[in-house]
């Protein structure tokens, strides 16, 4: 199912006009304070609307994979980006992130601003948990409940394999 998720920001801004270099100066530093509070308010909306969406994604997945005892779990902001991950019994966790994508040269801050955009990653790891060398190696991409069933397919059978013959000892 298709969603369409919207955010708005207000923002005060400050200003100064004037002719001397001090005036010049002062015009200067407000102009950086108030690209920073732009920049500071979208990047935090944004923040929160990609949670709502990951949020909106894992519930997806979950609701696929549940019925054979396999969920995503433990949802983790990790700069500008979300992660959730997946233990199997196998040994090895899948994890899910929300790649937040920088805006670069967004006209109205000299600062990386997130706007709106992302990527959905996947990955595994031999252990249960992620480090910053991982999530650069996330780069299973994404799209839908699909992609993500086909990535974690061969893991999922063993999962299922495993909790049959646990069950039937």
């Amino acid at each position: 199912m298709k969603k369409n998720y919207s955010y708005s920001i207000d923002v005060d801004f400050t200003g100064n006009t004037g002719n001397s270099i001090i005036n010049e100066i002062i015009a200067e530093v407000e102009s950086d304070e108030n690209q920073l509070k732009l920049t500071e308010a979208i990047n935090k909306a944004t923040v929160k609307l990609h949670k709502e969406i990951f949020v909106d994604f894992i519930t997806e997945v979950n609701d696929a994979i549940l019925p054979i005892g396999v969920e995503f779990c433990t949802l983790t902001l990790f700069g500008a980006s979300w992660f959730a991950m997946c233990k199997i019994y196998n040994g090895w966790s899948h994890i899910l992130m929300l790649d937040a994508l920088p805006e670069h040269g967004f006209k109205d801050s000299k600062y990386v601003t997130y706007t709106g955009k992302y990527a959905l990653r996947i990955g595994r790891s031999p252990n249960h948990h992620y480090t910053v060398r991982q999530r650069e190696e996330l780069k299973g991409r994404v799209e839908c409940v699909d992609d993500v069933l086909k990535y974690m397919r061969d893991d999922l059978k063993i999962h299922v394999a495993k909790s049959r013959k646990m069950r039937d000892e």
